[in-house]
């Protein structure tokens, strides 16, 4: 009886360090997504500003070329 029921205990105590484990690799992988939708956001950003930086440089050669009105995409 003594036997199962330390039996019981270290697998208790098992399960336990499971959990805590689970909860650190939770909150782990919670800051790791926090630290990757920034990145994200950085790495939109860096593309929208090259994306208006290239239409506005298209922009400027239609207008060296005196091709004024067309917009070139």
């Amino acid at each position: 009886m003594n036997n199962d029921y330390n039996n019981y205990i270290k697998r208790d105590d098992a399960m336990a360090l499971d959990v805590e484990e689970a909860r650190m690799r939770v909150v782990t992988l919670q800051s790791q997504l926090v630290r990757l939708k920034k990145e994200r956001a950085k790495l939109l950003r860096q593309l929208s500003e090259k994306q208006v930086t290239i239409k506005n440089l298209w922009s400027l050669l239609g207008k060296m070329k005196g091709d004024s009105s067309e917009d070139i995409s």
